[in-house]
């Protein structure tokens, strides 16, 4: 079933409508209070914030999903500007004060990418969930 958001899959987690989600991030506080099981966490590498938790592909399954934002500009904007947004963007990624604000959001900064290798890992996702939508024959309505 689709939900429009973190609240109301995390209402159904709670309640016991659902088996599981994906939605990490909604279901952190009640991860930490024991409401809900972390069983694993997606990506090639283990969370900081739940170091003892394996990763998808440590727990057996061949789920290889990393959640990332990223920032954009529109399409033909003057290649020094996109360069000296990344330069900026990942500086201040990095500083304390970013961290802890991404910590406080149950958030990490991931390793700063310029603009191709961006582009690359865009490419390779559109790629990939292209296939797998594909792959079983997912229509929209």
């Amino acid at each position: 079933m689709p939900y429009k958001g973190s609240p109301q899959v995390l209402v159904d987690l709670v309640g016991g409508q659902i088996d599981f989600t994906f939605d990490l991030g909604a279901a952190i506080p009640h991860i930490k209070t024991d409401k809900v099981r972390l069983l694993a966490v997606p990506g090639a590498a283990r969370s900081a914030l739940f170091p003892d938790t394996p990763t998808m592909a440590e727990a057996g399954t061949n789920v290889d999903i990393t959640w990332m934002s990223g920032v954009y500009a529109p399409a033909g904007t003057p290649r020094e500007i996109v360069t000296r947004l990344n330069r900026e963007i990942a500086r201040i990624m990095q500083t304390p004060e970013t961290r802890a604000v991404l910590a406080s959001m149950q958030a990490e900064a991931m390793a700063p990418m310029s603009p191709a290798e961006f582009a690359a890992h865009q490419q390779r996702a559109r790629d990939r969930f292209g296939a797998l939508v594909r792959d079983a024959n997912i229509r929209v309505n």
